[in-house]
């Protein structure tokens, strides 16, 4: 497409013409990404909604910070209800880092439940398991001795 042009004025718009085509569907996938985010892992969606911001503000389409918290939060899921609540009732939204904080932090907590809902879970199995054994034993025991 450049090289067709011997003048390097002409070639020079030719190429600006086809950058900027690019860049507008770029920022069109981009910004389609960014509207249909939804979180799946705490600090991989934080980071994906942040690294989307970058792109698009490098491509010159800045995102406003209360656009990017609003986005953000709209992609979270059902159980982080209270925490979307308590956010957006604010007199004055909370910017990013506030939000993301509170995310992480909220992660963070859940991600401690779930592993301590899984280390019970594992106690009651082994437990179970252990008791099973200990009727099997008495049972062989008293069949040795009858």
């Amino acid at each position: 497409m450049v090289a067709k042009h011997e003048n390097p004025a002409d070639a020079w718009a030719a190429l600006q013409n086809q950058l900027q085509a690019s860049n507008k569907s770029q920022v069109l996938l981009l910004s389609n990404i960014f509207h249909t985010m939804r979180m799946t892992e705490g600090e991989d969606y934080l980071r994906n909604t942040w690294e989307v911001k970058i792109k698009l503000t490098s491509l010159g389409k800045p995102i406003e910070d209360q656009i990017l918290v609003q986005l953000v939060l709209n992609g979270l899921p059902c159980n982080y209800e209270g925490r979307i609540h308590t956010l957006s009732n604010h007199d004055a939204m909370p910017n990013y880092s506030q939000v993301t904080f509170k995310l992480l932090t909220k992660a963070n907590v859940m991600e401690f439940c779930n592993k301590q809902l899984r280390d019970e879970g594992a106690l009651a199995v082994n437990f179970s398991k252990m008791h099973e054994r200990k009727k099997k034993q008495q049972s062989i025991w008293r069949e040795e001795s009858s």
